[in-house]
């Protein structure tokens, strides 16, 4: 378990419910041309394991990509931020806001503020620990939950196919 991984405070949801629900419909997307075009289909059939177990993948090969192509800066820890509080809650744990500097592979000054733009967007929660008032917990917010999956969803399905954006 990371070091910055807890249960879930009393009061506070975890797991990931929203993993139950059936996939959204599709719908259209403006095209460049300004015409509508068919967003590609969710994979309705991914389970929760299913999808918790890509989202780990992801985020193992982002950190292989990372320690294979040394020097290069891959710049996306809002990703790996999103992807790291995904899998916690599918675990049904917390992240501390420490343990999500160490996910990122980032200095912390970095970290942090991008931890600040994705509460101000809305897509975290800071949650006070009830044991240690130094100790601050993130979680994701019901709509990043909710849009974690349908992006996940979608990007195996095109893997599942072989089908582009």
């Amino acid at each position: 378990m990371n070091g910055g991984a807890s249960r879930p405070p009393s009061g506070t949801k975890g797991g990931l419910g929203v993993l139950d629900a059936p996939a959204r419909p599709e719908r259209s997307q403006p095209s460049l041309a300004g015409k509508e075009r068919p967003r590609p289909a969710i994979d309705a059939d991914a389970t929760k394991g299913e999808l918790l177990a890509f989202a780990r993948a992801v985020l193992a090969g982002r950190r292989n990509r990372v320690r294979m192509l040394t020097g290069v800066d891959f710049g996306e820890p809002a990703w790996d931020i999103l992807l790291d509080l995904f899998i916690s809650a599918g675990e049904g744990r917390l992240v501390s806001v420490s343990g999500v500097c160490v996910t990122c592979s980032v200095p912390p000054t970095t970290a942090l503020r991008q931890v600040g733009l994705l509460v101000a967007a809305g897509y975290l929660r800071r949650i006070p620990d009830e044991n240690d008032r130094r100790r601050v917990f993130l979680q994701l917010s019901e709509e990043a939950q909710q849009r974690m999956v349908e992006c996940l969803r979608r990007l195996l399905h095109q893997i599942r196919t072989g089908t582009g954006p």
